[in-house]
């Protein structure tokens, strides 16, 4: 279909982009699609055999316009969309996995046609900072040339890209390099009230400047806890200090330093202040709750806290927690979380139960900027695009169109199809397990090492087969002419792994301890089929991480799925040479196998540790 545009020329290049993606072109004689800016809230699109016109009452809104214009061109329609959150954006972890910028273009691209404001690009050490040579050092940082494009690129689709950073603690990947050895307090936390420390501060802001136009920073602040309970005590205050006093200070001297470089709405996360008064309580109980002491709150800086919570709260909890958030900062944002990110396979449905209380909460307390996170995901932001997509429906209601084919028309699939990439997380023993929001036995299960057995009591003895179905199920939707169909086949050779390996850790177990040999000597070919496929595994992981991820630190990767490869082989020599008579025993078949927990048998888990799965004993080697 050739589209004739009439409106803002501004919005001419993001158009242009967009032609591959929904299956158009632009040039004269065309669809007439007329855009006019409006007074109001609300976006109103209108349609029918020969034309379309956009009502739109922000920028930020008219790419949504658009393609509702294009999805219901030739049709007589009348759709409306009325914002109830009057702020809405996504955070994406660009520290444990770095999105490539070919990426974050398109998750901006995604963003503007959900209607979503801002993206923010969580960066601890992964940027380059003048006159700072191991300041992103080997984490494959962005240069300031990288940032400009992206921001540039987000400009053009009136996306605000908005730099969040570190400016206290999670900075382990600085204390790597002896030369930032004297700005460590404790821990992955920067020494405070001490003159380096702001001065590697000040170069930080002044690099992000360079590239980010927006005024809004966030300079995170969390689960420092500890804070001047290190070097703070050795080297700059003996007689030690009020952590809170000191949080407090620190706050001040980096807003200060912000505003300098323009970013005049700074944001931190909530939680750092009330950890540290409440030992670790974050949400304290109302039995431990004291209110904040008079001179604290006195003393407390204009700055906007990010209230954040993945569960789903009560109303009342919500509302409890928000008005001690308020104690300190009348401004407050909330952020949720797309769920399954511990995971190879995200958990779009669970988090579709967490919208309607994230949504209320927000209405009910007056809050009014919803910031959507993912973090540290093993898997790429796109398999998250239900959950993305349901969100952006939910914090505007729209009406005139269809949901399911609206979700299809966007990335080629209903929503309903596209949450089939959550099946190799719902493994489950009962209806307990998948109520939990957050489990990942596609992790620990292919981590799992078949002679050690430490998550084997967390594995449903169907595992094998539900994974065999799994991968049935997902063969169809790995076809489907969509940008997206590349996640279907990246989970389809993971669920082909862990059909071959779920059950082998118990079956060995159970024959060792029955003396049975031969049937272990039949088990044999089956370790050496999960090994197969774990490199198949391996080799569709890569090319799934470079579609949406810079190389760097897929060598974690190589080492893990490499090393496991290699580990199934020698168990398999280590089971011959038993079956075969070879040896008398196996020493590590001989312990009797625990849960991870105590109580925790027969339960689904989320364990992330991958060298506390593949190894016994902790070695300082």
């Amino acid at each position: 279909m050739t589209v004739t545009y009439t409106g803002d020329r501004k919005f001419c290049f993001g158009i242009e982009e967009l032609t591959e993606q929904l299956g158009f072109s632009v040039g004269i004689n065309g669809y007439e699609i007329f855009a006019e800016k409006t007074d109001g809230r609300t976006l109103r699109v209108l349609t029918d055999r020969d034309h379309a016109k956009i009502f739109y009452p922000t920028d930020s809104l008219f790419f949504k316009g658009f393609s509702l214009a294009l999805q219901y061109a030739g049709k007589t329609a009348e759709m409306s969309v009325e914002p109830i959150i009057k702020t809405a954006g996504t955070m994406q972890d660009c520290s444990d996995g770095l999105m490539s910028v070919s990426a974050v273009k398109n998750f901006i691209r995604q963003s503007a046609l959900m209607g979503y404001g801002y993206i923010g690009l969580y960066t601890e050490t992964t940027y380059f900072v003048d006159g700072e040579p191991y300041f992103g050092y080997k984490t494959g940082a962005y240069s300031t040339g990288e940032l400009d494009e992206m921001v540039s690129y987000g400009e053009k689709f009136c996306v605000e890209v908005i730099p969040f950073v570190q400016t206290l603690g999670h900075l382990a990947q600085l204390f790597r390099w002896s030369e930032y050895a004297d700005v460590r307090d404790t821990g992955d936390v920067l020494l405070p009230e001490y003159d380096r420390t702001y001065s590697l501060i000040e170069k930080m802001i002044a690099s992000l400047r360079k590239s980010y136009k927006t005024n809004r920073i966030h300079l995170g602040m969390d689960e420092a806890y500890f804070l001047g309970l290190g070097r703070y005590r050795w080297f700059v205050n003996e007689d030690g200090c009020d952590s809170e006093t000191l949080f407090i200070d620190h706050i001040k001297k980096v807003v200060n330093i912000a505003a300098k470089y323009g970013f005049t709405e700074p944001e931190i996360w909530f939680d750092n202040i009330f950890g540290m008064k409440f030992k670790g309580y974050i949400y304290p109980p109302e039995n431990i709750f004291r209110p904040f002491e008079q001179k604290l709150v006195d003393g407390f800086p204009k700055i906007k806290m990010r209230f954040w919570n993945y569960g789903m709260l009560s109303e009342s909890e919500f509302k409890r927690h928000c008005d001690n958030i308020r104690r300190l900062s009348p401004d407050i944002g909330f952020a949720s979380v797309v769920h399954g990110y511990t995971s190879f396979a995200p958990a779009n449905a669970k988090t579709a139960k967490t919208i309607d209380s994230v949504l209320s909460g927000c209405l009910n307390n007056g809050i009014s900027d919803l910031l959507i996170t993912r973090w540290e995901s093993l898997q790429s932001p796109f398999s998250m695009l239900p959950s993305y997509f349901l969100f952006s429906e939910r914090f505007a209601k729209g009406k005139g169109y269809d949901e399911e084919e609206r979700c299809k028309f966007l990335f080629g699939y209903t929503y309903s199809e596209f949450i089939t990439l959550d099946i190799p997380n719902d493994l489950a023993f009962s209806e307990k397990d998948r109520l939990t929001l957050e489990n990942n036995p596609p992790y620990y299960i292919l981590a799992e090492d078949l002679l050690l057995g430490i998550t084997e009591k967390h594995i449903p003895e169907n595992a094998g087969k539900y994974y065999r179905d799994c991968a049935e199920k997902l063969a169809k939707p790995c076809n489907v002419k969509s940008p997206y169909a590349n996640v279907f086949r990246f989970e389809k050779a993971l669920c082909d792994a862990l059909a071959e390996k779920a059950d082998l850790s118990r079956t060995i177990k159970e024959l060792y301890d029955a003396g049975d040999r031969a049937g272990l000597k039949k088990v044999s070919a089956s370790i050496a089929a999960a090994a197969e496929k774990t490199e198949i595994f391996h080799d569709a992981y890569r090319e799934y991480w470079l579609s949406y991820n810079k190389r760097f630190g897929f060598e974690l990767f190589d080492m893990r799925l490499g090393g496991l490869c290699k580990r199934l082989l020698a168990v398999k020599k280590i089971i011959d040479d038993f079956a075969d008579g070879i040896t008398d025993k196996i020493e590590e078949l001989e312990e009797q196998r625990l849960p991870l927990y105590k109580g925790g048998e027969n339960t689904i888990a989320c364990y992330k540790g991958w060298n506390n799965i593949t190894v016994g004993r902790l070695m300082r080697l």
